[in-house]
């Protein structure tokens, strides 16, 4: 039902929060996020009248250790499938059980082999490559995707971030959708607020629908984390 491409108007929502909301429980903020989203999604799945899979999972961005990155750049990450375990029904049971799958997911990443693949592909000549993508179809759909939708979490710092000489006081992000990806979240944290983002159609998923359970969601695993 999410993996399909957008159709209509791309709809955006977002939902800003005190940090103080997701953190200081036992899991991470990008954990208690994951843990709504999962809620949520559910949640919708089960207004269309379709069965929540039993593989509901999410693409989410982790970053790369300094020591498996092949360049110097900080905006260094992968993605990586992470289960949400949705047939977990106690919140802080399935927020731990995220957590150890991310867990596992980002220690793939700290193993040294891991960067010898981009090592490859940087010794390759830019004309090589340049070529390869040229004759790729770009258009195929693959059979198989990493998630049901995809979910960035980026922290980008204190409150001391200042736009026209005021502060910043929110920030957002909006992955964006693909051909096998009809919605996407963000979870965009500066100083003391966090926004969760919703990307998507409306024929894919009612945007206003969608934000209104994230809500509730969020309500929900703030109060079985705190």
């Amino acid at each position: 039902m999410l993996s399909r491409p957008a159709s209509g108007g791309v709809a955006m929502r977002c939902l800003v929060l005190p940090t103080t909301a997701l953190a200081g429980g036992p899991v991470s903020v990008t954990v208690a996020a994951l843990t709504a989203i999962s809620v949520a999604l559910a949640d919708h799945f089960g207004a269309v009248g379709a069965q929540v899979p039993s593989d509901l999972g999410a693409e989410v961005t982790i970053g790369i250790p300094p020591s498996s990155r092949t360049i110097a750049a900080r905006n260094a990450f992968h993605v990586a499938g992470v289960d949400l375990h949705p047939g977990v029904d106690d919140l802080s049971r399935r927020a731990e059980a995220i957590a150890d799958s991310l867990r596992d997911r980002r220690r793939r990443l700290d193993h040294p082999a891991f960067g010898v693949g981009d090592r490859a592909t940087e010794a390759v000549p830019a004309a090589v490559i340049r070529a390869d993508v040229a004759r790729a179809d770009l258009e195929a759909v693959p059979t198989t995707v990493g998630g049901h939708t995809v979910v960035s979490s980026v922290y980008r710092g204190a409150s001391d971030l200042m736009l026209g000489g005021h502060p910043v006081l929110m920030t957002a992000g909006f992955p964006a959708l693909s051909p096998t990806v009809g919605l996407t979240h963000g979870v965009h944290g500066v100083g003391d607020t966090v926004t969760l983002s919703v990307t998507t159609s409306a024929g894919v998923v009612d945007p206003d629908a969608y934000a209104t359970r994230l809500r509730h969601a969020v309500e929900r695993v703030v109060e079985c984390l705190q």
